[in-house]
C-alpha cells in the first residue's frame, strides 16, 4: 500500500477542539444535543406526499391489493419490510418484489405481468424514479404507482406515476434531500399518521427506527443534518427490537446489542443485509424482517450469516485472481485499473474495486464478462469522480449508474478495450497528468497530557459517526513506542504503549504489526482515534493508531 502524505487542519485561536471538530465536518453545535421531534422535518414538505396519501386512504377504503417493490440491498430491502409493516397496521393485502442479481437491477418487464396481476397500487422504494416505461407499461394495465426514490431522476421525462415522492426533484422544498430510501419509507408512514393516528400510533412509527438506521449508514448517506437523530435514537430501538430476526442475527454477529454504534451498522450488519442479495437473491432478509417466529428467525439468522461468509470468501478468491490479473491488464503508471474476467460474480465485483483502490489508491474498475456483455462496478479515489469519467465515455456504454465514488456499469464485451482506453485517457487528462497520492487528513495535534479518558467521552458527543461526519483522527508527533506486542491470532495487529516526558498512553494498531517490524526506530509521529476501551465494566482511554511514520516527517497543514 502506497505510503500516505499527511494535513491536518489548523485550529483557530481561542476556539475549543469541539467547535474545531464540528466546523471541519459542517455541523452546529446545536446539532450535537438532538432532540428528536425538533431536528426532524415536515414530511409532507416531500413533493407530491399529499397525492401519496390520498391514494393509500382510497386504497384502505376500496381494499386495493398494493405490490411493493424494493432493492435487493440494505436499503432498499429494509425499506420494502417497513412498507409492509405498515399496509399490515393498515388492513392492506399486499405482496413485496425484489429484483435479483438475476433480473438485474430495477423494475424490469419480467415484473410487469405478475404486479399487473396481482395489484392496483405498487409502491417502490429506493428505486423507480428513473423507470418510466415500466410505470407506463403498468399504468397501462390499470395499477397505479407511488414512487419512493431518493435517486437523481432523470433530466428528461419522469415516470407516469401518480405521485413521486423524491427529495431531488426539482419542485422539492424538502429541506434536507440526502436522506436513505428507507428514511423515505419512514417519512411516509409519518406523514400517513394524519390519515390513520389509531393504527400508526407515535410508537409504532419509533419502533421502525432500527431499519432506518441500519439503512442510512450501510448505504452510506451523510451523517450530517437529520440522518443523525434518525440514525442515533435509530440505534436505540434496535437495542431494544421487537425484531426476533434482528435480535438473533446481531447474536450470530457476535455483537454486544448493548455497545451497538453506528460502526457496528456499517461494518457487521450492513454488509450481511448486503450479502444475500450479492449471492442472488435478498429474499432471506426480508423474511428476516418481517417474521415473528422466533424458530424462523433463528433459522433466516443462520442461512444469513453462511451467506456472508460464503460472500466472504467468494471476495477473496476474485481478488486473489485480480491481483494475479492485473498487471497483465494494466500498466503501474495507469490513472484507472481496469479488470475483467469471465464469469466474475457480477455481485462482489464492486467490493474487490474498493479492496484494489484502496491499495493502490487509484480508480479501479472491476468486470465479470458472460458471452457478449461485460457487467462491472467502478470505485475511485477521492481525486477522481468515477462517475464524470463514466459519463465521458457513456458513447460506448449499454447503462451507466453511480456518482462520485462508486458506479456500475454495462458494456458490450467488443467494446471493452476501447472503454477502457478512453476511460484512463479521460482520468489522465482530469487530473493533469499527475498520479494521484494517498493523503491522511487529521483533524488536529494531541498531546499525551491532552489525551484524557475525560477528552475521549466528549468527542463521543460527536457521535453518530458515519460519511462527512467522521471518527476524529488526531497526531500525536515524537513519542516513544514502548513494549509493541503483536497480537490476534495471525499476530498481524499491535498493542503498546506511547510514551512521552514521563506520560502514558495504552495504543493498539489494527493490522500495522508488519509495518511496524520494518520501522527503524522506536520513535515515531503516530496517526489515529482518542477512544474510551470499555472491558469487564471497567473504562479507559486508548489510542487507535492508523499510520505511524518517522518524527519529523513533513505534515502539511490547511484551512477549513
Amino acid at each position: 500500500m502506497a505510503a500516505k502524505k499527511w494535513q491536518v487542519f489548523k485550529r483557530r485561536d481561542n476556539q475549543s477542539l469541539l467547535e474545531h471538530l464540528c466546523q471541519i465536518r459542517h455541523i452546529t453545535l446545536d446539532e450535537l444535543d438532538m432532540d428528536f421531534l425538533t431536528h426532524l422535518h415536515d414530511p409532507n414538505l416531500l413533493p407530491d406526499m399529499e397525492a401519496a396519501r390520498s391514494l393509500i386512504v382510497k386504497a384502505v377504503h376500496e381494499k386495493w391489493p398494493v405490490a411493493i417493490f424494493g432493492d435487493y440491498d440494505a436499503d432498499g430491502t429494509p425499506a420494502a419490510a417497513l412498507l409492509a409493516t405498515v399496509c399490515q397496521r393498515l388492513g392492506l393485502i399486499y405482496e413485496v418484489y425484489l429484483p435479483t442479481r438475476q433480473t438485474g437491477y430495477g423494475l424490469t418487464d419480467s415484473f410487469i405481468d405478475p404486479i399487473a396481476t396481482q395489484a392496483k397500487l405498487l409502491i417502490t422504494v429506493d428505486t423507480g424514479v428513473t423507470s418510466v416505461d415500466a410505470i407506463s407499461k403498468l399504468k397501462n394495465l390499470g395499477v397505479k404507482t407511488i414512487v419512493l426514490d431518493h435517486h437523481l431522476p432523470p433530466v428528461g421525462t419522469l415516470p407516469p406515476a401518480e405521485a413521486i415522492i423524491d427529495p431531488f426533484l426539482k419542485n422539492s422544498t424538502y429541506p434536507f434531500p440526502n436522506i436513505c430510501g428507507c428514511a423515505l419509507a419512514y417519512k411516509f408512514a409519518c406523514a400517513l399518521q394524519k390519515d390513520f393516528p389509531s393504527q400508526l400510533t407515535e410508537a409504532f412509527l419509533k419502533w421502525q427506527l432500527d431499519l432506518v438506521a441500519i439503512s442510512t449508514v450501510a448505504d452510506m448517506m451523510e451523517m450530517r443534518g437529520e440522518n443523525r437523530p434518525l440514525v442515533e435514537f435509530g440505534l436505540k430501538v434496535l437495542k431494544k427490537t421487537r425484531r426476533p430476526g434482528l435480535a438473533a442475527l446481531i447474536k450470530l454477529a457476535g455483537l454486544n446489542v448493548d455497545e451497538l454504534t453506528a460502526g457496528s451498522l456499517g461494518f457487521s450488519i450492513g454488509p450481511r443485509f448486503n450479502a444475500a442479495g450479492r449471492m442472488g437473491d435478498n429474499r432471506p432478509v426480508l423474511d428476516l424482517l418481517l417474521t415473528t417466529d422466533t424458530v424462523r428467525a433463528r433459522e433466516l439468522a443462520e442461512q444469513i450469516e453462511l451467506l456472508n461468509r460464503e460472500r466472504q470468501t467468494l471476495v477473496e478468491e476474485t481478488l486473489f485472481q485480480a491481483e494475479e490479473l492485473i498487471w497483465s491488464q494494466n500498466r503501474s503508471d495507469d490513472f484507472v485499473y481496469v479488470l475483467v474476467k469471465d464469469d466474475w460474480s457480477p455481485g462482489v465485483v464492486g467490493l474487490v474495486a474498493g479492496k484494489l483502490a484502496e491499495k493502490y489508491y487509484r480508480p479501479v474498475v472491476v468486470g465479470s464478462r458472460n458471452g457478449g456483455q461485460v457487467v462491472a462496478s467502478a470505485r475511485s479515489v477521492s481525486d477522481y469522480p468515477i462517475i464524470e469519467g463514466l459519463t465521458a465515455t457513456s458513447v460506448l456504454l449499454e447503462r451507466f449508474g453511480g456518482h462520485r465514488q462508486a458506479a456500475g456499469l454495462a458494456v458490450g464485451s467488443d467494446k471493452w478495450d476501447s472503454f477502457a482506453t478512453e476511460l484512463k485517457n479521460h482520468a489522465r487528462k482530469y487530473l493533469d497528468g499527475v498520479i494521484p497520492k494517498p493523503l491522511l487528513r487529521a483533524d488536529d495535534f494531541l498531546t499525551l497530557a491532552d489525551a484524557t479518558l475525560l477528552q475521549a467521552q466528549e468527542l463521543t458527543k460527536l457521535e453518530p459517526h458515519g460519511l462527512g461526519n467522521s471518527r476524529p483522527t488526531f497526531i500525536i508527533r515524537d513519542v516513544e513506542l514502548k513494549d509493541p506486542v503483536p497480537i490476534g491470532g495471525t499476530k498481524k495487529h499491535l498493542r503498546l504503549t506511547l510514551a512521552k516526558d514521563s506520560l502514558l498512553l495504552p495504543a493498539i494498531g489494527f493490522s500495522l504489526a508488519e509495518k511496524f517490524a520494518t520501522h527503524k526506530s522506536n520513535r515515531a509521529d503516530v496517526a489515529g482515534h482518542l477512544t474510551e476501551n470499555v472491558w469487564n465494566g471497567n473504562r479507559n482511554v486508548q489510542f487507535q493508531i492508523v499510520d505511524f511514520k518517522h518524527t519529523g516527517t513533513e505534515i502539511l497543514e490547511s484551512d477549513y
